[in-house]
């Protein structure tokens, strides 16, 4: 009985550890191409849809949403009202994504001058 409870916890942990690992593959494949503006774009996108399809598979829904992190910062949270908690997230890790962009070295240098302003105005 007790190893079915660490094989189902060890789940909940080890499945968005592999998305995560195969979101930055992809992430990286744009990095490669010097587009960094979509790299910056494409894991929000990604994990935004991670999230989407596990709230709509699992039956306890949006438990573990990146968007719950954030519920103390009202002018974050207040974006919840326009894009819902799929915005929350999104805006997180469009954040996260433009720095591993900007720091990888890659691209164009007047994309990694115009970049942080685009995030910026987000």
């Amino acid at each position: 009985m007790r190893s079915n409870r660490h094989r189902a916890s060890s789940f909940y942990f080890v499945v968005p550890a592999v998305v995560f690992g195969f979101g930055v593959l992809f992430v990286r494949s744009f990095i490669r191409r010097g587009s960094l503006f979509l790299a910056s774009l494409a894991f929000p996108a990604y994990w935004v849809a991670y999230e989407y399809r596990t709230a709509m598979a699992s039956p306890h829904s949006t438990w573990g949403n990146l968007a719950y992190t954030q519920m103390n910062c009202l002018p974050v949270i207040q974006i919840a009202a326009i894009t819902g908690i799929w915005g929350i997230s999104f805006i997180v890790f469009l954040f996260a994504g433009a720095a591993a962009a900007l720091l990888s070295g890659a691209g164009e240098r007047w994309q990694r001058r115009l970049l942080p302003v685009a995030v910026g105005l987000v």
